[in-house]
């Protein structure tokens, strides 16, 4: 859809950790070469500009102040905050991740290009479904050969190439022009996550109402961070455990669950390039066994808030249909959990693939974003960061964004 991601995520809008700056710019590491100050006051410019909001007074889904409930009777050290979002007068819909038909994110499709139309009037040309299948040299100038959907071929020419079709799709542009290096489409991370839904006795209507409401990260933790979320029923019952009958019984209580996502940042092993032929796209990559263990470690903490918060029973989603009834039996999760393949992971935030570093030997672009050792094309978008940021990543997309121009 035009307007990309912001139209169906979250809108949740969370700072880059300083912990995740400090690491990119390591000289010992990557070596990203971004001016702290200055990011961040990216970030805080984007805040206005957006802006962004608190949703302490939009309608919370009743799941999250299940989470926050859990949390504070655990006495952990730090409580469940309120999300900050590029949301206005939020009516709790809870179609966050299918498009808010109200008009309430202040997306790229109902906020940002609309704002760039008026500003900069015919400077902003917009095509839809249209393919970006290679970046070449004409006459000293960058060209983009693309595709529309009818069929149609379009050729752009631009003294400046800014490429931003995030993580994957970036990486493939890139390797289908020559362009990049050996390097194009490697370090690819991603904020895993994997719910863990919880039975309570009481209707609690998880639906009605925003859909990420709160966020929690462990003391201690940088790759860890729990967020309560849930879906309209459609989409819940695609994350729902069990299989056949218990899938069936457990959709049955949906007015009375709760979900909460335990995310990791992973480790920067995946790869994406072009698939057989230079059609489609090859996606290689399986988690460590630290950012597993993390994952249960979360997802064990998890079980621990739903219950203190009253749950009657917890079930992850695992291969193996699993209901528990207490905290203690949770700990088995250790032993049902051998591999990735046990358990159901997803992403929304795929992260990597052209790394942002000072040294060519390490990164695809330099710190002004430019291509090593190409003039004229820029790469802004998830694939330069060096690792996975753990929190939702958009607020740092723009900020990058910002920051690069």
């Amino acid at each position: 859809c035009v307007g990309g991601t912001t139209v169906v995520n979250n809108a949740v809008c969370l700072d880059l950790p300083p912990r995740v700056l400090e690491r990119w710019n390591d000289p010992e590491g990557l070596h990203a070469g971004l001016d702290a100050q200055r990011l961040m006051g990216s970030f805080a410019w984007l805040r206005d500009w957006l802006p962004v909001h608190s949703q302490g007074e939009a309608p919370l889904q009743a799941g999250g102040d299940k989470m926050a409930t859990g949390i504070r009777k655990l006495g952990l050290e730090t409580p469940a905050s309120v999300v900050q979002a590029n949301i206005k007068d939020c009516l709790g819909s809870g179609y966050c991740n299918i498009g808010c038909a109200f008009g309430r994110k202040l997306s790229a499709l109902d906020n940002i290009l609309p704002r760039a139309q008026r500003e900069f009037g015919d400077g902003v040309r917009i095509f839809s479904e249209c393919l970006a299948e290679r970046i070449s040299n004409g006459g000293g100038r960058k060209e983009v050969d693309c595709r529309l959907s009818d069929g149609r071929r379009l050729r752009v020419s631009a003294n400046t190439v800014v490429v931003s079709g995030g993580a994957l799709a970036s990486s493939l542009l890139l390797q289908r022009s020559g362009l990049g290096g050996k390097l194009a489409g490697t370090r690819l991370s991603f904020n895993v996550g994997a719910p863990l839904t919880a039975d309570f006795e009481e209707e609690l209507h998880s639906y009605d109402g925003l859909q990420i409401t709160h966020t929690f990260r462990p003391a201690g933790e940088e790759q860890l961070i729990l967020e309560s979320w849930f879906n309209p029923v459609g989409t819940q019952a695609l994350l729902m455990p069990g299989w056949f009958s218990d899938h069936f019984d457990n959709m049955r209580r949906y007015p009375h669950l709760s979900c909460i996502g335990v995310v990791v940042g992973s480790q920067s092993n995946g790869r994406v390039k072009p698939g057989f032929r230079g059609k489609g796209m090859k996606l290689d990559y399986t988690p460590t066994d630290s950012d597993l263990q993390l994952m249960l470690k979360g997802t064990k903490l998890a079980a621990r808030i739903h219950f203190a918060s009253g749950a009657m029973r917890v079930m992850p989603l695992t291969f193996r249909s699993l209901s528990y009834t207490s905290a203690e039996q949770v700990d088995e999760i250790d032993d049902v959990v051998r591999d990735n393949t046990d358990i159901g992971l997803h992403t929304s935030h795929p992260q990597g693939g052209n790394p942002i570093s000072r040294d060519p030997a390490k990164g695809v672009v330099d710190e002004t974003f430019k291509l090593h050792g190409t003039d004229g094309v820029y790469v802004c978008d998830a694939s330069v960061f060096p690792s996975a940021v753990t929190v939702n990543p958009q607020l740092t997309v723009m900020a990058l964004a910002d920051y690069a121009a």
